[in-house]
């Protein structure tokens, strides 16, 4: 007998939420400086997530529709901008200066840490651009 290979019948999980499924491979930009309470559960979950680029890279980092919620002010409970998502649902124009300070703060975090990752600069830019157009 020849041994045989198993092959994986394992499905491959998706774990970006099914509501924002068809937003997967939306930009996204995360405050780089992490401001949650240090040792915190949300500290780790936003450390983990906070260089991706895409819903769905945010997602396969352990990042939840629930954490995405509260970072980009969505919920209104929190007065700090700490995500700006490429869907015009999580882009308010009364929020635009404190989306302007998420660029600002990242740009600073980028020059003082020598970041040279160019999907994380792109996305700045993007978002710097698509922020000055909302009226």
């Amino acid at each position: 007998m020849k041994n045989e290979k198993k092959v994986s019948l394992k499905k491959i999980e998706n774990k970006v939420s099914l509501s924002l499924r068809e937003y997967a491979n939306k930009k996204i930009l995360f405050r780089l400086f992490n401001t949650k309470k240090n040792k915190s559960k949300s500290f780790s979950i936003y450390e983990k997530a906070k260089l991706s680029t895409t819903i769905n890279q945010a997602f396969n980092n352990d990042y939840r529709k629930i954490d995405l919620e509260y970072d980009t002010t969505k919920n209104n409970r929190f007065k700090k901008v700490n995500l700006l998502v490429d869907i015009n649902s999580y882009l308010d124009k009364s929020k635009k200066d404190l989306y302007l300070d998420l660029i600002a703060s990242n740009k600073i975090f980028v020059k003082e840490n020598d970041i040279t990752d160019k999907n994380i600069l792109d996305n700045i830019s993007y978002f710097e651009k698509r922020i000055n157009e909302i009226k």
